[in-house]
Parts: C-alpha cells; structure tokens; sequence
C-alpha cells in the first residue's frame, strides 16, 4: 500500500519520508477503527469509543515514533535516525536496556524530546511474586538536532 502510494506523482513526496514512520501511521488508524467498530459492536468493553479524526491544525502537538528497525544508538551518545540522521542527546539517565521503540515529541516551546520503550526483565508491578517481563516508558532524554549527514 505505502510502496505503490510512493510511485505515484501525487505521493512522491512519501520517499522523503522514513517508512517506519508511515508504517506506524497506518497502524495507529487501523487501530483507532478497529476499535470504533468494535465499541459499536459490543465487542469491546468499556466505554463506546467515537469515530477516529484527523489531527487538528491549530494543535502544535507532533510526534513522530520509530520501531527498532528505524533507529540505532550510537556508541559516541548520538541518536541515529531513518532518513533524518545523527541527532546529539542529552542524556537524562542511562537506559536499563536496549529500546524497543523511540517516539520524537516536539513541545510548544521549540524543544525535542525522545522517549524509549524499554523491556525490563524481572520488574513485578503489584507484589505478584514471581519475575514478569513490563513494558517501561523511560523519561525523555533532551534533543538537540544537529546533523551530521544530510540524508
């Protein structure tokens, strides 16, 4: 689907673009529908979910998530990103394992933040008493981006 939209002249411009990052988008609306129809159809509990809408164009929120094939750490601190490149990060705290997936937030004041995905082996939420593997979001470490490459 990505990869016929980008060899069309209207869509050319998907090629600029990580395919992580559009694969993720794809994923996130198949949810947000799965989940409408579901609620409609009484198969998903809680409350009834309404129809998925577009993001608003006064909201200045953005944010852009990468899988664990669309980016890599670095060895000298930096954080490399698909079609993007190296980007330089200050470091909040070390991360106890290797990430999963990094979501890239831009605040409303200018400044990038990273947020890692990490699987902690052995972390048991809730004194279950045996050893259980948790989905952990670390603290988003500073960005600054500056590139070493243009891709």
């Amino acid at each position: 689907m990505i990869t016929d939209a980008k060899k069309t002249d209207a869509r050319s411009w998907l090629g600029s673009v990580s395919v992580d990052a559009l694969q993720s988008s794809v994923r996130d609306l198949d949810t947000a529908y799965r989940n409408f129809f579901d609620s409609l159809s009484g198969k998903r509990a809680g409350r009834p979910v309404g129809l998925p809408v577009f993001k608003s164009r006064k909201d200045s929120r953005q944010s852009l998530r990468f899988s664990r094939n669309g980016f890599r750490l670095r060895s000298n601190g930096k954080l490399n990103l698909a079609k993007i490149g190296d980007v330089r990060v200050k470091w909040s705290r070390a991360l106890p394992a290797d990430p999963s997936s990094v979501t890239i937030v831009l605040d409303p004041s200018g400044r990038y933040f990273a947020s890692f995905v990490v699987d902690i082996e052995g972390v048991c939420g809730g004194g279950c008493g045996r050893a259980r593997r948790r989905r952990s979001s670390v603290p988003a470490p500073r960005l600054r981006w500056s590139r070493t490459r243009v891709p």
